[in-house]
């Protein structure tokens, strides 16, 4: 019920870990056990068989910029995601050094380099 509302749009804003998120999230899944504020958080989401947050809008981030590398050039996401990379490639922060930041963190750099994951969905 809460993930779809906290996740929502993450494709755009999903490349950094947002605590506020995560505390809604673990509140939630407390008050669903019944359980004390103070229960420790890892065996609240393994009780309710959830990961963190942060995997679901970071693997919605990176679904998103693989979509952009698969689009046609004449789409206009795809102009928009070819200036980002060349303001990167100049030193500038944007959008798209986020996710090269997350893709570097992970260690999927050669992904970033390449700029080509083959199968999205094995990849993701």
């Amino acid at each position: 019920m809460v993930k779809p509302i906290l996740c929502y749009a993450s494709q755009i804003w999903g490349y950094e870990y947002v605590d506020t998120i995560e505390s809604i999230h673990n509140k939630y899944c407390k008050s669903i056990l019944h359980v004390r504020r103070t229960t420790n958080t890892c065996m609240v989401r393994g009780e309710c068989g959830r990961l963190p947050l942060c995997t679901t809008y970071y693997i919605n981030c990176i679904r998103y910029w693989c979509n952009l590398l698969a689009m046609p050039l004449h789409r206009h996401p795809k102009h928009c995601y070819n200036m980002l990379k060349s303001l990167d490639d100049a030193g500038r922060n944007c959008s798209a050094t986020k996710i090269k930041t997350l893709l570097y963190k992970y260690g999927f750099s050669f992904i970033w380099i390449s700029q080509d994951v083959g199968d999205t969905n094995a990849f993701i």
